[in-house]
């Protein structure tokens, strides 16, 4: 059976980007980095892509969108389109954490891990054992816990990659960053990784950067009579 045409997108990170992966791993991608304006730019971006892989929307057969960490405004654009597109054409809706999808740049069999800047002097942290294969859990923790527990993942990548690099130098730890740095996912190579896939394993459920700052208002408000 051939693999699903797959459609990937990911509006998580200042970048707004989507690839398709056709039935013979194929792939074509658009990408534009952007702070702001992904929901304005999403929709026409996917059909220039599809227009240019020779596909139309009836041609999918699955979509899988990134679930972060990520800004709570860039996941909800992705996920709201990639939901509408998984109803509207009744097929599958794969959500791939952000981190998972960053992996994808390391090496076959080599462990490495992914750190993603959460401000305030933390990190999510997550550990795998290959491309695509975690070995734990994501954690957000201070940046100095990150750096302690990579263990034998020598290779890090992601937005807090090169804080990482800095930090341990000072350190004295010794870990690695690729040359150029991995802060984007590469989006071709996540939809050929969504084209196999569960979506049993892969819910679309975000995970965000950090929680809202919302405090309690009751001490401002006026006691009824």
């Amino acid at each position: 059976m051939p693999a699903p045409v797959t459609l990937a997108i990911d509006t998580g990170q200042p970048r707004c980007q989507s690839a398709v992966a056709r039935a013979g791993g194929e792939t074509f991608s658009i990408a534009e980095d952007r702070d702001r304006g992904h929901a304005e730019a999403l929709i026409g971006q996917i059909e220039a892509l599809l227009s240019r892989a020779g596909l139309e929307f009836g041609d999918l057969g699955r979509v899988a969108v990134t679930t972060g960490p990520g800004s709570f405004t860039g996941l909800r654009v992705a996920l709201s389109a990639a939901r509408a597109f998984g109803l509207a054409l009744d097929i599958p809706v794969l959500g791939i954490p952000t981190m998972v999808a960053l992996s994808l740049a390391g090496r076959p069999g080599d462990p490495l891990a992914v750190l993603i800047d959460a401000r305030r002097g933390e990190v999510w942290c997550q550990r795998f054992a290959g491309p695509g294969a975690p070995a734990v859990g994501p954690e957000r923790l201070p940046l100095a816990v990150a750096l302690s527990q990579l263990g034998e993942a020598k290779m890090v990548v992601g937005s807090a990659a090169p804080l990482a690099a800095e930090a341990a130098a000072t350190a004295g730890l010794d870990i690695e960053t690729p040359d150029e740095p991995v802060v984007f996912v590469d989006i071709e190579a996540m939809a050929r990784f969504a084209q196999s896939a569960d979506p049993e394993d892969f819910p679309p459920e975000p995970l965000y950067l950090r929680p809202p700052d919302v405090r309690s208002q009751a001490s401002k408000s006026v006691a009824r009579k």
